[in-house]
């Protein structure tokens, strides 16, 4: 809960301050696909991450008057260290049923930093309080 929520609600106040606005300040709050859909074994987890997609929502309103953005992106499983990690862990097959959850793959680091760059631009200028999920179609389902 430190790292994920608290985290973002010290940026979100740091924002506030008038020396750190910049032109068309904009936040993006790292979610997960775990934050908008249950699994079992992942409630800590999941709380935390759903926990930014309301705080995205809410932040978005409340910051609106200062012309300060504020949207959430829900990644599936990018394929990271930390992936190849997990796929030893729990074995080929019981992996495999994660990349078939994925509709369209396994998503790699520039598919979420895409959005997420997106999101910081004039591109989105007109987009606060949105949730996007960058998950090959996991959370479609």
């Amino acid at each position: 809960m430190d790292v994920n929520v608290n985290a973002a609600i010290m940026l979100a106040k740091g924002f506030r301050h008038r020396q750190v606005q910049k032109v068309a300040p904009s936040i993006v709050l790292l979610s997960s696909s775990l934050g908008l859909v249950g699994q079992a074994g992942t409630s800590v987890y999941s709380a935390s991450k759903g926990a930014l997609v309301s705080l995205a929502k809410s932040l978005a309103l409340e910051l609106a008057r200062q012309d300060i953005r504020v949207n959430a992106v829900c990644p599936g499983i990018v394929e990271t260290e930390m992936t190849e990690n997990l796929a030893r862990t729990i074995g080929p097959q019981a992996f495999e049923s994660i990349r078939l959850a994925h509709p369209l793959g396994l998503g790699t680091p520039q598919d979420v930093a895409a959005t997420i760059l997106f999101l910081l631009s004039d591109a989105s200028r007109w987009i606060t309080g949105s949730v996007i999920a960058v998950d090959g179609g996991y959370t479609a389902q």
